[in-house]
């Protein structure tokens, strides 16, 4: 991943930032909403589309478990899932604030990049000479 070098104050202001965002989640739900439309056959042989039919969805134990849920319960739902994917990232962008905190505390955990040796990658340098032999 890509950083823009910050200061060690900058970054323990966002590290602040970022678990005060996260302190304002109250209430969340592990899982997704799938909205299903299914396409369905009359007897005179014509189609349309049912629904839509709400689908909450949760990993549990290793298992996908799926349950119907009523439309009525939908726009209960939505805003606490919304709330878990706000979570999830709110805490990627944290631990990728901490890493960056400790680069800055302890520079010889610094990822240090090695130089490239190569010029060019093969697929470039097979195509620079397809181009050159015709």
């Amino acid at each position: 991943m890509y950083y823009t070098m910050k200061t060690l104050p900058e970054l323990q202001k966002q590290q602040q930032l970022l678990l005060a965002q996260i302190q304002e989640i109250n209430e969340l739900k592990r899982g997704k909403i799938s909205i299903q439309t299914p396409t369905r056959r009359r007897a005179d042989g014509s189609e349309y589309k049912a629904g839509p039919f709400y689908v909450f969805q949760v990993w549990q134990d290793g298992k996908n478990n799926a349950t119907n849920i009523p439309a009525e319960q939908y726009p209960v739902l939505r805003p606490l899932v919304e709330n878990y994917e706000r979570f999830k990232d709110l805490c990627d962008q944290l631990a990728d604030t901490l890493e960056q905190i400790a680069s800055h505390q302890n520079p010889e955990l610094a990822a240090k990049k090695k130089p490239s040796n190569r010029r060019a990658s093969k697929k470039s340098r097979s195509s620079s000479n397809k181009s050159t032999t015709r």
